[in-house]
């Protein structure tokens, strides 16, 4: 509890650019797939059982990602073709700041924000300990010369009740509904930790 955030990945994407963040608490994770060790096989992953145990969001049934936005996270995440894009417990949420997709692509968890485009991924075991965090911001113009429209959203383990929020130098909670939860403002937001029931 109480650990500080350390941004430390910064990767750009059209126009818009994701700050993910990580703590001792919650991570975010890079988009480079290509470093995590994937298994051929992923109807047999041994990851579900494990993350329906941890996350009441993963036991209902799968559902399908729109074709838009599954082409389009297939090219965030460095797929050659939709076609090898297979994610598995994809599920659909919302918050106050729009919907949110979580899935399993191979042996990494991510949460996708529909409105935005972006994703985050990291690892099952990270996840199930720590949550997984998408932090997103729209990148400076001419016209608007700083960053702004700050938004992030979490995917956090069941038994978590609140998110502990900063934006800017404001503090506050957040609540966490289905293991989701989201907070925008004018200024970065970071998560300080969780409350735990």
């Amino acid at each position: 509890m109480g650990s500080v955030v350390r941004p430390h990945i910064f990767i750009f994407l059209r126009q818009a650019v994701i700050l993910l963040a990580a703590t001792g608490l919650i991570s975010g994770c890079s988009l480079k797939h290509q470093e995590l060790a994937y298994p051929r096989t992923l109807s047999s992953s041994p990851r579900s059982p494990a993350l329906r145990q941890n996350f009441a969001l993963f036991r209902g049934p799968s559902e399908e990602l729109p074709p838009g936005l599954r082409s389009h996270l297939a090219a965030l995440l460095r797929r050659k073709a939709t076609a090898s894009f297979h994610p598995t417990l994809v599920q659909r949420g919302s918050t106050a700041d729009g919907v949110v997709w979580a899935f399993l692509d191979r042996r990494a968890v991510c949460i996708a924000h529909a409105g935005r485009g972006s994703v985050a991924c990291s690892t099952v075991n990270r996840v199930m300990s720590m949550g997984l965090t998408l932090g997103m911001f729209v990148a400076p113009t001419k016209r608007n010369p700083k960053p702004h429209s700050f938004l992030l959203v979490g995917l956090a383990p069941d038994r978590v009740r609140e998110a502990r929020m900063l934006i800017g130098r404001r503090k506050g909670n957040v609540r966490v509904h289905d293991n989701l939860f989201s907070s925008s403002g004018h200024k970065p937001v970071l998560v300080k930790g969780f409350v735990r029931r």
